[in-house]
């Protein structure tokens, strides 16, 4: 059983409150690398601890395929998920 999430940590994100939707494109639209871009930026804004638990977030919980989640975008949290597999 994964470890739960603290939601506290999460709502400190600089995104928490954005409105900007460049959180939730998916691969296949065209807008996709520019998205993930500005998406990124706000990561780089967050304290560590919370980046870091965003990022564990995105990584433990399978069902948040899309999106930027701790500055990793759904392809290097694929990656790593595979990579991690493997070994």
């Amino acid at each position: 059983m994964a470890p739960e999430t603290d939601r506290r940590l999460l709502e400190l994100g600089a995104c928490w409150n954005s409105g900007d939707l460049c959180f939730v494109v998916e691969e296949w639209e065209d807008h996709y690398d520019e998205a993930t871009a500005r998406a990124k930026d706000y990561c780089r804004v967050c304290p560590k601890k919370v980046q870091y638990e965003c990022m564990r977030h995105g990584l433990l919980f399978e069902k948040e395929p899309y999106g930027v989640w701790g500055g990793l975008s759904s392809r290097e949290r694929r990656a790593i998920r595979r990579a991690r597999r493997e070994k």
